[in-house]
């Protein structure tokens, strides 16, 4: 399983950040909490599941699936 581990430069309001990725409170590919982010997308390498926990500090990420290496590299980008 690929993992990163990432450290903000700026703080970082995961539900601010990334809610608007959320299409409506059921959207079935996305689970957010304050520290945690569930995210299941399809990539030009295959479909991936995205787990990202943030405890305040930084950012770890962890990926499964056939395009789990192209889902890690997005992660930066994901969080601005």
């Amino acid at each position: 399983m690929p993992r990163l581990t990432l450290q903000p430069r700026r703080p970082l309001d995961l539900v601010a950040t990334l809610a608007p990725l959320r299409h409506g409170p059921y959207d079935p590919t996305i689970r957010l909490t304050r520290s945690d982010l569930w995210r299941a997308i399809r990539t030009p390498l295959g479909p991936v599941t995205v787990h990202l926990h943030f405890d305040g500090r930084s950012v770890k990420a962890d990926a499964w699936g056939p395009g789990a290496d192209w889902g890690l590299e997005a992660v930066a980008d994901l969080l601005g």
